[in-house]
């Protein structure tokens, strides 16, 4: 759960340089990103909950193990996307 916490964690930082660098930018660009970073949350959070739940239904330990990989490999990609998309806009400042 360590990975997952410290996955959680790349996740934050992405969305807080996202968040700056979408201060800087124009309208657009500015609701694009805030879009996808809500996005982004909002499919984190479900399947966290997701994970919750089967742990709270008595799933396997093999079955937990799998899902919290998968999780853990989703924000992953969430954060990577978030951050391209924020080092893109950045690119893109005047």
């Amino acid at each position: 759960m360590d990975a997952l916490r410290n996955r959680a964690v790349a996740l934050l930082a992405a969305v807080a340089l996202a968040l700056t660098v979408a201060a800087c930018g124009g309208d657009d660009d500015v609701d694009d990103l805030r879009d996808q970073v809500e996005e982004s949350g909002e499919k984190i959070k479900t399947e966290a909950e997701e994970l919750k739940k089967d742990v709270e239904d008595g799933a396997s330990a093999d079955e937990i193990e799998d899902k919290a990989d998968e999780l853990t490999d989703d924000i992953q990609d969430e954060a990577e996307d978030v951050q391209k998309e924020a080092e893109d806009l950045q690119d893109n400042l005047p």
